[in-house]
C-alpha cells in the first residue's frame, strides 16, 4: 500500500510511549505532557494498531480536557469545546515556515545537508498546514525509513495496510483516495519524495496526509 497516487503514464513523466499515570498538577503541565505525546515519534497516539493506542488517545483527551479547567460549554459526545479548541491549537500550523525543525534529521556517513531540499520540505508542510508536532513525528519516521532496505520496506507497507484496515474498516478505500488527494495537490515532486524516502508507506505519514485532506475539503 502506498499513500502515494499511483502512477499514470499518460500524464507522470522502538520503543512506545505509554500513557501516563502520574497525577497532574496544573492545566500547564497537562497541556505539555498532552503536547509533549503528540510530538512523540513513537508514541502509540500515532499508531492505531498499536496495543496502546486507545488507551494513550484516552490519556491525551484526559490531559487536554484538565488543561482546559471547567467548563459548561460541551459538545454532543460530552467534551468540553475548550477542550477541543486546545487539542486544535495543537495542530495547528506555525505562522511562518521557519518554526519547523529539522534539526533532528539523520544523515548519512558522508551526506551532506541538502539546503534546497530544507526549503522544498518547509514549502510542502506549511502549504499543508502540518503543525509542529506533526513535524517532529515525521521528522522521526524519515530517519527510521529512509535508511531501510527494499524488504523492510515492503514489510512496512503490509503492516501499515494491514493496520489502516483494521482502523479505517469500511472507509479505508475512500480514506486513503483522501490522503492521496493530499499529495496530488503538493505537487509531483512532493509524491517523489514520499516514494524515494520510503514515507509513501508509513502509518504516521498515511494518518497525517488524511487529515490535511480534511482539513481542506479533499
Amino acid at each position: 500500500m502506498s499513500v502515494a497516487p499511483e502512477s499514470n503514464p499518460d500524464t507522470d513523466s522502538g520503543a512506545a510511549v505509554e500513557a501516563s499515570v502520574e497525577p497532574v498538577s496544573s492545566a500547564d503541565q497537562a497541556k505539555a505532557e498532552a503536547s509533549a505525546i503528540l510530538a512523540d515519534t513513537k508514541s502509540p497516539y500515532w499508531d492505531s494498531g498499536h496495543h496502546l493506542h486507545h488507551e494513550t488517545v484516552a490519556n491525551v483527551t484526559s490531559l487536554f480536557t484538565i488543561a482546559a479547567g471547567d467548563t459548561t460549554a460541551m459538545d454532543e459526545q460530552g467534551q468540553s469545546l475548550e477542550w477541543h479548541d486546545q487539542f486544535e491549537a495543537a495542530l495547528e500550523p506555525p505562522e511562518t515556515s521557519d518554526a519547523y525543525d529539522f534539526t533532528e534529521v539523520s544523515l548519512a556517513e558522508g551526506e551532506e545537508w541538502d539546503a534546497d531540499g530544507e526549503a522544498q520540505a518547509r514549502d510542502w508542510l506549511f502549504r499543508a498546514g502540518i503543525s509542529e508536532s506533526e513535524t517532529k513525528s515525521l521528522v522521526g519516521r524519515f530517519n527510521e525509513v529512509r535508511f531501510l532496505d527494499d524488504t523492510a520496506r515492503d514489510v512496512m507497507a503490509v503492516e501499515t495496510e494491514t493496520s489502516l484496515r483494521a482502523s479505517w474498516g469500511r472507509n479505508f478505500d475512500a480514506n486513503l483516495a483522501s490522503a492521496r488527494a493530499a499529495v496530488d495537490a503538493l505537487g509531483p515532486e512532493f509524491k517523489g519524495f514520499l516514494e524515494e524516502s520510503g514515507l509513501a508507506n508509513d502509518h504516521g505519514a498515511a494518518l497525517t496526509l488524511y487529515r490535511v485532506a480534511k482539513a481542506n475539503g479533499l
